[in-house]
């Protein structure tokens, strides 16, 4: 399982030029306690596995996303 700031951190790492900080400014009573990513779900039923880890995941998305900012939409 990979929290959410574990994901974010991950891709600040890549894309090198990113920063990112946690806004205090509002209230997250209504947010859960701990946001993480997990497939347990779709592994169990959907038998599904998936064929990158988190840190390759991560590596080819973010280079897929440099690419496609150099090219004009």
């Amino acid at each position: 399982m990979t929290t959410v700031q574990q994901l974010v951190e991950k891709i600040v790492m890549q894309w090198k030029d990113g920063t990112w900080e946690v806004d205090t400014s509002y209230s997250t009573e209504h947010e859960a306690k701990l946001l993480s990513l997990d497939i347990n779900k779709a592994k169990y039923n959907l038998d599904w596995h998936p064929k990158w880890d988190i840190d390759q995941t991560v590596y080819y998305t973010i280079e897929w996303y440099k690419l496609y900012k150099e090219v004009d939409v």
